[in-house]
């Protein structure tokens, strides 16, 4: 689902996909891929907050946001 916020251009779009669960899930693969190919084992993990929208404060309120971080 698109929000507000993003960024809509076709070339962006193109790359990146339309939506903030598929430019991420696309991020963590992309920076994967780009760790190993460096040699670098990649530490990369990606959790979908439920029932947040693309607002820091909403974020760490309602889905601890920051105790996700620290863990």
């Amino acid at each position: 689902m698109q929000d507000e916020a993003l960024r809509d251009d076709p070339a962006i779009n193109a790359v990146q996909r339309m939506d903030r669960r598929t430019r991420a899930a696309n991020y963590a693969i992309h920076f994967a891929a780009a760790a190993e190919a460096r040699g670098i084992t990649p530490d990369l993990g990606l959790s979908v907050l439920h029932g947040c929208g693309h607002d820091f404060s909403e974020c760490a309120n309602r889905a601890d946001l920051v105790g996700l971080v620290r863990s």
